[in-house]
């Protein structure tokens, strides 16, 4: 069993992908109210579907990452059953918070050695320079 993570900088870093995380779901949320209101409205177009595959943001833990991950709806859903999954581009894990438990072509899913907090609001406040 790896440490949890003690350092406020490794904190930090799980706490990052949370934030992640977050925007994912709000993004699948707004994804499904644009589609409901365009097909309300007839103007979705036939050749759209989502179930295809979307571009997610990556939940690394560099806050500083804008790199996306396309899959599905459906995986992303199946990876977030577990909480402390996260799903990442390979090699953007971080051996000291996490250990990696699947991988794909197109990504890495992990989970982390200790459970951060999940919901962006019980997030503990760092200085900026991440120490």
């Amino acid at each position: 069993m790896k440490r949890a993570a003690e350092t406020p900088s490794e904190r930090r870093m799980a706490e990052n992908q949370v934030v992640f995380r977050t925007f994912n779901q709000n993004f699948l949320k707004w994804q499904e109210q644009f589609k409901q209101v365009a097909a309300s409205e007839g103007e979705l177009p036939k050749e759209f579907n989502a179930d295809l595959g979307l571009n997610f943001s990556c939940e690394c833990s560099d806050e500083n990452c804008r790199l996306r991950i396309f899959l599905s709806p459906k995986d992303y859903n199946k990876i977030h059953r577990d909480p402390n999954a996260f799903a990442i581009i390979c090699g953007h894990e971080v051996d000291s918070i996490e250990d990696v438990i699947a991988k794909e072509p197109e990504y890495c899913v992990v989970r982390k050695h200790i459970m951060p907090p999940q919901n962006v609001k019980e997030l503990n406040p760092t200085p900026a320079n991440n120490v």
